[in-house]
C-alpha cells in the first residue's frame, strides 16, 4: 500500500500503527520522506517495506543547473544509506 503524503498521513507512527494488527501489510510511504539517516531509520524501523523519494532527493535547483553529477552522487548516497539501515531493520514480508 502506498501512502501519500507519508509525512502528513501520520508519518512513521502511522506505519507502525497499521503494521501492529496487520503485520503482513506492505507499506511504501512517499511524500516527505527525506534522504537522511534519521528520517529513513524512522520509516524502516516503523515497518515500511520501501520508500519513495522525489523532490527531497532530486533537487529542482540541481536539475535547473544541469548538475547531473551531484544528482548522481546524492542518489548513490541515499541508496547506500538505505542499504545500511536495511541491515538493522530488514524487510518483513
Amino acid at each position: 500500500m502506498k501512502i501519500f503524503p507519508g509525512s502528513q498521513v501520520g508519518g512513521p507512527k502511522f506505519v507502525a500503527a497499521i503494521k501492529g494488527p496487520m503485520p503482513w501489510t506492505q507499506i511504501m510511504p512517499t511524500g516527505g520522506v527525506e534522504p537522511t539517516e534519521s528520517n529513513l531509520t524512522e520509516w524502516f524501523k516503523a515497518g515500511a517495506i520501501c520508500v519513495g523519494m522525489g523532490s527531497q532527493l532530486i533537487k529542482s535547483e540541481l536539475i535547473k543547473a544541469k548538475n547531473f553529477k551531484q544528482i548522481e552522487l546524492d542518489v548513490k548516497e541515499a541508496v547506500n544509506l538505505v542499504r545500511r539501515i536495511r541491515q538493522q531493520y530488514p524487510a518483513k514480508i
